[in-house]
């Protein structure tokens, strides 16, 4: 089983156990050097993709259906090696697909990428970054980067590659989640101290209109061990804090998403901890919530499922959209 770190991405599950976050920050990337290099595209493209149906699919199917969508949901097991590698081929893949300015095609990609991994109040260095106003050792020092930790840290190979591909594609990349400073407040105070913030403030963050149901959140109550009885009303409480928490998560990163898709930047292209986006998870809700009717593509990548299958295994028929294999 993957451990509850991997899972639930983000901190949740962390900080209930009083551990650090996703990709908690280790040595830093400067002293370190860049995070290493990925798999080749070509490398990376030799995966088994499977539909909705548990159908086995192509890459140019999973391709073309993302670049028809509005939002292509990336979810992610963290510092795993072929999956950051296949994400950031397929990312790579939608650019050339659709082409960049000036090179002499009748329309122009017009997607962004966006990642749960950098947050919104990072959002100005980043484009600093992203238009030449700083290097990367910069951008590192100044966004708290780190190439290392347990899951790849919060500046991984495939999450680097996917920005510099977007950097020289002159593609918006957005910081899409909400900062941890909010998140804790309505984990330990509720949504109603988020309501006495300030309008500055309001703007980093999405109070969530409706809470998530069905399986996402009973899935979120088996990892933190809400099932059968003896739940006390203090381990409740806690559970219930860590969900209105990961609600947050959801519906800021919905609203991050949304916002890009109305200036026109179809697809954007949003790389999250599978835990938020499979089998319709908050992530999926909340934005059909914002927008009902958004083309909304799920990718899952999944190493207990061999790169090499030819059947999809009956647990992970309908986790997303297509569940890409990258075990083995």
């Amino acid at each position: 089983m993957k451990s509850l770190k991997t899972i639930v991405c983000g901190g949740l599950i962390a900080a209930a156990l009083a551990l650090g976050g996703c990709g908690a920050s280790g040595r830093s990337a400067i002293d370190d050097g860049a995070p290493p290099a990925l798999l080749s595209v070509q490398d990376a493209r030799r995966v088994a993709i499977f539909d909705e149906r548990g159908e086995q699919v192509t890459w140019e199917r999973l391709l073309s259906d993302a670049a028809a969508a509005d939002a292509v949901i990336l979810g992610e097991q963290h510092g795993h090696e072929l999956g950051l590698s296949a994400a950031a081929a397929l990312w790579r893949d939608l650019i050339a697909r659709g082409g960049v300015p000036g090179d002499g095609r009748a329309s122009a990609f017009r997607g962004a990428l966006a990642l749960e991994f950098i947050e919104r109040d990072d959002q100005s260095r980043l484009d600093d970054f992203l238009a030449g106003l700083s290097d990367e050792p910069t951008f590192i020092r100044r966004a708290g980067r780190s190439s290392d930790g347990p899951t790849g840290g919060n500046w991984s190979a495939g999450h680097r590659d996917m920005v510099l591909a977007a950097k020289d594609a002159g593609r918006p990349v957005i910081a899409a989640n909400s900062p941890r400073p909010y998140v804790r407040l309505a984990r330990t105070k509720g949504f109603e101290a988020l309501r006495e913030l300030t309008d500055d403030q309001r703007r980093l963050f999405v109070e969530p209109r409706e809470m998530p149901t069905g399986r996402y959140r009973e899935e979120f109550e088996k990892l933190m061990g809400a099932g059968g009885e003896g739940v006390t009303d203090a381990k409740r409480s806690n559970i219930d804090g860590l969900f209105r928490a990961q609600s947050v998560w959801d519906w800021t990163m919905a609203s991050s998403m949304n916002d890009a898709i109305n200036r026109g930047h179809r697809p954007t292209v949003l790389v999250v901890g599978q835990f938020h986006s499979d089998f319709r998870g908050g992530l999926v809700q909340a934005l059909d919530i914002i927008r009902p009717g958004r083309r909304i593509v799920t990718v899952s990548f999944q190493s207990e499922v061999s790169r090499s299958a030819t059947s999809l295994p009956s647990d992970h028929v309908g986790r997303a959209s297509f569940v890409v294999g990258t075990g083995e």
